[in-house]
């Protein structure tokens, strides 16, 4: 048995998923098909197999409907787009460190916002809050569930006489 067939073992339900990506992404996926000259209602035939779609879903490209319709926040980025604002900052960080602030530390510049990620110096509220508004906000004031009374045993694991 060859690593494919091992790995297909481990990870069963393959048309599962692709059933679920079927639903979410029908028009993606027939558009990508006629463009490779396959049709989606051929599915299950000879002419397209659950595991040739199988196959070509798991393996979709950057330019296809499927990959920007599973994909609609970092889609536009191509991996040059990446590298390059990854080259501007460095550019960008490099100047900074050579001038007076960079040297104080201060005025750090920002990166280039990429796709898909929350920017860092994100905030929540606008100022302290009082200790039982942070309590509640983190679930410390719920009543606790109420407990079996346990009795006392002694060294041995014997019930202790209580009067």
């Amino acid at each position: 048995m060859d690593e494919v067939q091992a790995q297909e073992r481990r990870d069963p339900g393959g048309i599962a998923w692709l059933t679920g990506v079927i639903d979410d992404h029908r028009s993606a996926i027939e558009f990508d098909l006629i463009k490779l000259g396959l049709r989606l209602r051929w599915l299950g035939t000879d002419l397209l197999t659950w595991r040739d779609l199988l196959v070509i879903v798991q393996n979709t490209f950057t330019d296809t409907a499927l990959y920007r319709a599973m994909n609609p926040d970092s889609w536009q980025w191509s991996l040059s787009d990446h590298l390059l604002a990854v080259v501007a900052d460095a550019v960008i960080t490099g100047n900074w460190m050579q001038s007076k602030d960079g040297q104080r530390n201060r005025n750090r510049p920002k990166p280039i916002p990429r796709p898909g990620q929350e920017p860092q110096d994100k905030t929540y509220g606008s100022g302290a809050l009082e200790l039982d508004e942070m309590a509640d906000w983190l679930g410390w004031n719920v009543e606790p569930a109420p407990t079996k009374k346990v009795r006392a045993r002694d060294a041995r694991g014997r019930f202790l006489k209580t009067t």
